[in-house]
C-alpha cells in the first residue's frame, strides 16, 4: 500500500482526491488504499480474537483439570470420612482444643 499512495496515508491521499476530484488516478490510488486498509484492519481483528480464542481454550483445560483433581481430592476426603468413626474424630477434636 506504501508504493501505491508513494507512501502517502489514506487520509492525505483523500484529501488530496478531494481538492482533485477530476484525477482518475489519484482516486483509483484512494479507492486502493482504503480496501487494502480496511482489509488490513480486519485480518488483524480476527487475527486477534482468534489469539484470545485460543488463549480462552487453554484455560479452560486448565479449569476443567483443576475441577477433575478437586471432585477426586472431595471423594477421597468422603470416602475417608465414612472410615472414620465419629469417637475417633471428636477424640481428636477434645486433644486438638486440651493442647491449645
Amino acid at each position: 500500500m506504501q508504493k501505491i499512495g508513494g507512501g502517502q496515508t489514506y487520509s492525505e491521499l483523500s484529501g488530496k482526491a478531494t481538492a482533485n476530484p477530476t484525477d482518475a488516478k489519484l482516486q483509483a490510488q484512494v479507492g486502493t488504499v482504503f480496501k487494502g486498509e480496511t482489509l488490513r484492519g480486519m485480518l488483524l481483528n480476527a487475527y486477534a480474537f482468534d489469539t484470545m480464542g485460543t488463549i480462552a481454550g487453554y484455560a479452560s483445560y486448565a479449569a476443567f483439570g483443576s475441577a477433575a483433581v478437586l471432585g477426586a481430592m472431595s471423594a477421597v476426603g468422603f470416602a475417608h470420612g465414612k472410615k472414620v468413626n465419629e469417637s475417633t474424630m471428636l477424640g481428636q477434636k477434645r486433644q486438638h482444643a486440651l493442647a491449645a
